[in-house]
């Protein structure tokens, strides 16, 4: 079973994609900052982590991305930018700090487990999964 690490800081947010993710066998962690979730993304070694954009605390979802990309430990983890918005800038400037993916908010099952499976498993799984 994949564990996928959710940093979100909306208490309710986090429980609904966490249910999202159990639904589809996956297990979930939450962390509620960009701080915690460096931490947690390093001593548990996550297999993917969905990432919210703006959260408090100091480190965002932007910045925690780019220190887990400038990290060892942590660089091979694949990193979902979820985000609620709509800029196109928002986008470019995930994949620029090294997102591999971007999901817009509110999340969507069927979008959040595809893109789940393509950055796990590649393609043919991620169809089969749809």
């Amino acid at each position: 079973m994949a564990t996928i690490l959710i940093v979100e800081d909306s208490h309710v947010d986090a429980t609904m994609v966490a249910h999202m993710l159990g639904k589809n066998g996956y297990e979930a962690i939450c962390a509620s900052n960009g701080t915690d979730a460096i931490k947690i993304a390093e001593e548990s070694q996550p297999d993917l982590i969905v990432m919210d954009v703006v959260m408090p605390g100091g480190i965002d979802g932007f910045r925690a991305t780019r220190m887990l990309r400038q990290n060892p430990a942590t660089n091979h983890i694949p990193v979902i930018i979820a985000s609620g918005e709509d800029r196109g800038h928002f986008r470019q400037w995930g994949f620029r700090q090294g997102a591999c993916d971007y999901i817009d908010k509110p999340i969507k099952e069927p979008v959040l487990i595809s893109k789940i499976a393509l950055h796990l498993n590649g393609p043919a799984l991620a169809e089969s999964r749809a």
